[in-house]
C-alpha cells in the first residue's frame, strides 16, 4: 500500500462542547487507484485529507505513507516528502498573489534541488488544464474556477506518487469538471494515487473505490 490511514482521530472544542472532527477513521490508497471521499460540508472531508497529507497531526491513529509514519518525522522532514511525492490541491485561493500562474506552477520544482527545467512540464500542464493563456497573468485577475484549474496544474508540477484533491472541482462549470476528473482519471492509470474530496454525489468514472464521511465517521460505499 502507498497510503495507509489507520484509526485515525481529531478532536475539536467549539464552546464547552468537543467533537470528534474524524472519529477512528481507516482507508488504504494503493498506486493507480482512483479514490473519492464524498460528504456533505462539515462533515470532516478536509480534516482527514490534512492528516493524511501530514498537514496536520491527528489525536490518535496512524498515517503511513511510502513506508514512512508521518507521525515520527520532523517538519523539514515532512516537508521535502510533500514536496517531492505528494501533490496537494486545497480548497480556495492558494496561489502566490505576485507570481505569475506559470511561475506559480513551476515553484514547487525550485524548492528542492532537481535537475531540469520545469517550463516545458508547466506549460504542458497548463494546457492540459485550460488556462494556456492565463500563464503570463497573475491570480487576482483570474476567476475562481480559473484559480482552481492552475492549482491543479501545480500539484502535478513534481509528477508525484500520491495527489490529494479537496474539493478540486467546486468552482468549475460542469464541462471544465468533466475535464478534470477525465485528467485525474488519465493521472490515475499512470500509476500515481488519486485521492479527492468532494460533496458531489455522483460518482466520477473510472473510481477504483469511494468512501462516504459522515460527522467524522469514514464508511464505505454500499454495494
Amino acid at each position: 500500500m502507498l497510503l495507509e490511514v489507520s484509526g485515525i482521530t481529531k478532536k475539536y472544542s467549539r464552546g464547552n462542547t468537543e467533537f470528534n472532527a474524524v472519529d477512528n477513521a481507516s482507508f488504504a490508497v494503493s498506486g493507480g487507484d482512483f479514490t473519492v471521499i464524498n460528504g456533505q460540508s462539515g462533515s470532516g472531508k478536509s480534516t482527514l485529507l490534512a492528516i493524511a497529507a501530514g498537514l496536520l497531526n491527528p489525536d490518535s491513529g496512524t498515517v503511513v505513507f511510502d513506508g514512512e509514519d508521518l507521525g515520527k518525522l520532523g517538519d523539514t522532514q515532512l516537508s521535502a516528502l510533500r514536496n517531492e511525492k505528494i501533490g496537494f490541491i486545497p480548497q480556495g485561493h492558494c496561489l502566490l498573489d505576485n507570481f505569475t500562474v506559470f511561475d506559480n506552477v513551476c515553484l514547487p520544482f525550485k524548492l528542492l534541488k532537481r535537475s531540469g527545467d520545469p517550463g516545458e512540464l508547466a506549460a504542458k500542464l497548463l494546457e492540459q488544464v485550460g488556462v494556456t493563456q492565463l500563464s503570463k497573468q497573475f491570480p487576482p485577475e483570474l476567476s475562481g474556477g480559473e484559480i482552481r484549474r492552475a492549482a491543479i496544474a501545480r500539484g502535478l508540477i513534481n509528477s508525484p506518487k500520491l495527489l490529494i484533491a479537496d474539493e478540486p472541482t467546486g468552482d468549475l462549470d460542469p464541462d471544465n469538471a468533466a475535464n478534470i476528473m477525465r485528467l485525474f482519471r488519465e493521472i490515475a492509470e499512470s500509476g500515481t494515487a488519486v485521492l479527492v474530496v468532494t460533496h458531489e454525489r455522483e460518482k466520477p468514472a473510472g473510481t477504483s473505490s469511494r468512501l462516504i464521511m459522515n460527522n467524522g465517521v469514514l464508511f464505505p460505499e454500499a454495494a
